[in-house]
């Protein structure tokens, strides 16, 4: 690594993506001029890593997310944790391509396995459809599965409309939580219910000229 003037140093070999899980190294012909450059004293960044971190930190953001969802379902529909005993069906592997249970879905959310909600959603769906290939729609095991994802459902609408909120009203790391911004920030307004006095809430989503909104106090949602 040579010296390049007041500009900083130039980098004149490989070097290595500085993410620890990169397995990848640049190329100075694949870098432009102002990306071989580094300041004095401060450790070359590739032009790659930042994204990959943002991705990072979102999936790890999300997989907390996920989990909160699915430890509030796995302890009531226990019969979904394991693969179903050659006892209740012997052919199960015949019909059954790639088996997914509740215990697979909770490792992958505590791995954070999933990059988006989709994904999870798709997960909750490869059960239902592994049941009911085997036992048919109407069998305890399918309408358990069934129920998960519906159950599964209402949580994953809150998610999608907030993520900051969701995880802070779950994780709750502070006591004033509901008054943190989000990223985006939600507008704040002044709202009222039938029976009650205007109150400052702040709106969650606009649909069909009716607005969504949380209000501030002491019981949070």
């Amino acid at each position: 690594m040579g010296n390049g003037g007041s500009k900083g140093r130039r980098i004149t070999r490989l070097v290595l993506f500085h993410l620890p899980q990169s397995w990848r190294s640049c190329h100075l012909s694949c870098l432009s001029k102002s990306q071989r450059e580094v300041k004095d004293g401060v450790d070359w960044t590739c032009p790659h890593c930042p994204k990959v971190e943002e991705n990072l930190k979102e999936q790890h953001e999300l997989g907390k997310c996920l989990s909160f969802i699915i430890s509030q379902e796995k302890n009531h529909l226990s019969e979904l944790k394991k693969k179903p005993s050659q006892e209740i069906s012997r052919y199960y592997d015949f019909f059954v391509f790639r088996h997914y249970d509740l215990k697979m879905l909770v490792k992958d959310c505590e791995d954070f396995a999933f990059s988006s909600v989709q994904e999870f959603e798709g997960k909750l769906k490869l059960m239902i459809h592994n049941y009911a290939i085997v036992f048919g729609r109407k069998h305890r095991l399918t309408k358990l599965a069934q129920q998960l994802y519906d159950e599964c459902g209402h949580e994953l609408e809150e998610l999608h409309l907030c993520q900051n909120c969701f995880f802070l009203s779950n994780e709750k790391p502070v006591d004033d939580w509901f008054c943190r911004p989000c990223e985006p920030p939600h507008q704040v307004v002044w709202a009222k219910q039938k029976g009650f006095e205007y109150w400052p809430a702040k709106v969650i989503r606009v649909k069909d000229n009716r607005i969504d909104v949380r209000f501030f106090g002491k019981h949070h949602p």
